[in-house]
């Protein structure tokens, strides 16, 4: 028997069985069982791994030291990527990307030239026209005026050369509906010895929502090894 099971009784032609104190004291046994059992459960502290009784659908579940749980609609992963092999493009496609009000792009990248640095470049929904792009990009206390005509969210050569270490970078996206797509974001990079450390605005003039996101190298391959990761905010 599972617990807190009953015997059962059957009723036959309007009567029942007769009473017994064997009968009564199975059934206050199964009763202290059954309250004992709830009394545990609901004791229980809830984790990420164990909820217990609780049950939350399509929400991020966090929970204190003190196992209580909080709900809400924050960051999920959408994609990861890892190259396994030099590629000229990276693509995030079909993954339902107009329903996510922001994006944040994480990346660690180098390229694949022996000699010289490779600038990454970044599209949306297969737009390629770089007079439709534009960024500014923030240094120290000074800020430059803002460049258009320019498809590529950093001046620095993210995709360094193969023989250097890994560019890394993050960038902050929204994706609101009538209205030009604005971006914030900072990159860490090391070319010949010389450490890079950049923030940076970008803009895409389209009033579109983002349905695809493209990281495309300016020249030569993003290097084997890169990893890309995509959250979002719905």
């Amino acid at each position: 028997m599972a617990v807190g099971d009953y015997t059962k009784v059957t009723y036959v032609n309007g009567t029942a069985p007769g009473i017994s104190a064997p009968n009564l004291n199975n059934n206050e046994n199964k009763t202290d069982e059954l309250d004992t059992a709830l009394a545990t459960h609901l004791a229980t502290k809830a984790s990420d791994s164990e909820l217990g009784h609780v049950k939350v659908d399509n929400e991020t579940i966090t929970t204190d030291e003190n196992g209580v749980i909080s709900t809400g609609r924050g960051w999920e992963k959408i994609a990861d990527v890892t190259l396994d092999e030099d590629t000229a493009q990276v693509d995030f496609v079909s993954l339902g990307l107009e329903n996510y009000k922001y994006f944040k792009l994480i990346g660690r990248c180098k390229g694949t030239h022996a000699t010289s640095d490779r600038n990454l470049r970044v599209y949306f929904n297969d737009d390629t026209l770089s007079t439709n792009y534009a960024y500014r990009i923030n240094s120290g206390v000074s800020t430059l005026a803002v460049t258009t005509n320019a498809n590529e969210p950093f001046t620095t050569s993210l995709l360094t050369r193969n023989t250097y270490d890994y560019s890394s970078f993050e960038l902050l996206i929204d994706n609101e509906q009538n209205k030009s797509k604005t971006m914030a974001g900072s990159c860490f990079s090391i070319s010949e010895s010389i450490s890079y450390i950049e923030q940076g605005y970008y803009k895409w003039e389209n009033n579109n929502k983002v349905s695809k996101i493209s990281l495309v190298a300016s020249a030569d391959l993003i290097a084997t090894g890169s990893t890309f990761t995509l959250l979002g905010v719905k």
